[in-house]
C-alpha cells in the first residue's frame, strides 16, 4: 500500500503532462493566429475601418503564411497537430 501512495505523484505529472498535447511553438501560432482571425473577421467592409484595428491586424497576422507553412513541414508526421494546424486558411497576407 506505501508504494502505492509513492506511485501517485508520478501518475498526477503524467497525466498533467498529457493534457496538453500541443508543442510550445503550435500553441504561441494558434493563440496569435486566433487573434488575428478574430480581429479580421470584426471588419466588415462597410464604413470607415478603424486605423487601431488595421494596425492590429498587421501586429498579428503579419508572417502568419510562413509561420503556418513551417510549422506544417515540422509537425508533418504528428497527426494531432496537423489536425489543429489545417484549421487554418494557409494564405491570409497580402501578396
Amino acid at each position: 500500500m506505501k508504494h502505492l501512495f509513492a506511485m501517485v505523484p508520478v501518475w498526477v505529472l503524467l497525466a498533467c503532462a498529457t493534457s496538453n498535447p500541443m508543442p510550445e511553438d503550435v500553441s504561441r501560432f494558434t493563440e496569435q493566429r486566433d487573434r488575428c482571425d478574430t480581429l479580421r473577421g470584426e471588419l466588415s467592409g462597410e464604413g470607415v475601418v478603424d486605423r487601431d484595428a488595421i494596425d492590429a491586424i498587421n501586429h498579428y497576422c503579419k508572417g502568419s503564411d510562413k509561420a503556418l507553412a513551417d510549422l506544417l513541414k515540422k509537425y508533418v508526421g504528428n497527426k494531432p497537430v496537423l489536425d489543429r494546424l489545417n484549421q487554418y486558411e494557409p494564405t491570409i497576407e497580402a501578396r
